[in-house]
């Protein structure tokens, strides 16, 4: 997986726990390698922290996972079992940023929706330890029912960090730091809890029934509307939307990693932030109102604009920590386009993009 972009398609046909299977004995020995790098990360940001109780913290997350999403949380244990790994080894895969007490300061994303020539176009970045970029895949997940197919960013042993479905409708999040922290469902899993919903309105609905155990901010698309949410396990707050009423008009959404409500700055942990989300917000501000087209989004999410702290992030902060932006996603509602990314767009060779068409079954 050191090239390219792979794409792992869900079977129609299996269960959860076969699709996970599936899943977790193609990626084995990628799985094994990721979890220990991120073992080792959270080892180093806090020493404090011993193997045992990270363990603890884990299992309590884990049992939260199975009563909220019993379906998503057989695929997690298909994976498990198909890649020979343990519990606490899926926990940190999914939930390495969300972790209690454990901050992450120099991992984030930006995240954006504008409506210009009454479309709407949602874009992010993800901008995480450089060594998360070489085991990026995307998930096609069949529909079942009612639920429609999705797409999914994310990466191996993991159910999900963003996507769309084929309803059209899309999330992505921010990492916020924030205090509280509690055993919640994983954050992935409400990812793709999200993604089973048609429209931004029942997406925020479900988001505002959902314990929460971090901060985070999640951005939330339709061809109609979008919406922010800042969340926290006290607090839930809709901090900007797009007005569905007002399809001429102009407007702008975006988010890095700091929070911008009254509530969620009231539990905010200062001393965890990324020293780039202010320079990325000050960007997004400054660019943002110029994007009109698929390829402007395109743009922006590869600016290097202000480099190294730039929209398309080469921050390398510590040697401990270094943050990049390891892959992107944007969204257009009228050409009902999806495309992900891995890597950045106008610096490196070989990189590989896939997109789909959302309104049609994920592609063969």
């Amino acid at each position: 997986m050191k090239s390219g972009f792979p794409v792992f398609r869900y079977d129609a046909h299996d269960s959860s726990l076969e699709r996970g299977m599936k899943h977790g004995e193609h990626y084995r020995s990628q799985i094994a390698e990721l979890a220990e790098i991120r073992l080792s990360l959270l080892s180093e940001r806090r020493p404090d922290f011993s193997k045992e109780l990270l363990m603890e913290l884990a299992d309590a997350q884990w049992k939260v996972t199975e009563s909220y999403a019993p379906e998503v949380h057989q695929e997690l244990e298909g994976i498990r079992v198909g890649a020979d790994c343990s519990v606490f080894d899926i926990v940190v895969l999914n939930n390495y940023t969300d972790f209690r007490d454990i901050p992450l300061p120099e991992e984030g994303c930006s995240t954006v929706a504008v409506r210009s020539n009454k479309n709407i176009i949602m874009g992010y970045t993800w901008d995480m330890h450089g060594s998360a970029r070489d085991y990026l895949l995307a998930l096609e997940v069949p529909a079942k029912g009612d639920i429609p197919a999705q797409v999914v960013f994310s990466v191996v042993g993991c159910c999900g960090m963003s996507g769309a479905n084929m309803a059209g409708a899309g999330v992505t999040i921010n990492n916020l730091n924030t205090s509280g922290a509690k055993p919640s469902p994983m954050w992935p899993v409400v990812v793709r809890k999200l993604l089973e919903k048609r429209s931004v309105k029942e997406m925020a609905n479900h988001l505002q029934n959902v314990q929460i155990g971090g901060g985070r901010a999640y951005l939330m698309a339709d061809s109609t509307t979008a919406e922010i949410w800042e969340v926290s396990p006290n607090y839930k707050v809709l901090y900007e939307s797009i007005d569905p009423d007002d399809r001429d008009k102009s407007q702008q959404i975006f988010h890095t990693n700091h929070c911008l409500t009254t509530e969620l700055k009231s539990v905010e942990d200062s001393n965890s932030l990324s020293s780039t989300t202010h320079s990325r917000y000050a960007l997004l501000d400054q660019l943002v109102p110029d994007v009109n087209s698929e390829a402007d989004m395109r743009d922006l999410l590869g600016s290097h604009n202000g480099e190294p702290k730039s929209i398309c992030s080469h921050y390398q902060s510590t040697s401990q920590d270094p943050s990049q932006t390891c892959g992107a996603g944007m969204i257009d509602f009228s050409s009902k386009k999806l495309s992900l990314w891995r890597g950045c767009l106008k610096s490196e060779s070989g990189i590989q993009e896939h997109g789909w068409k959302l309104g049609e079954e994920a592609s063969e």
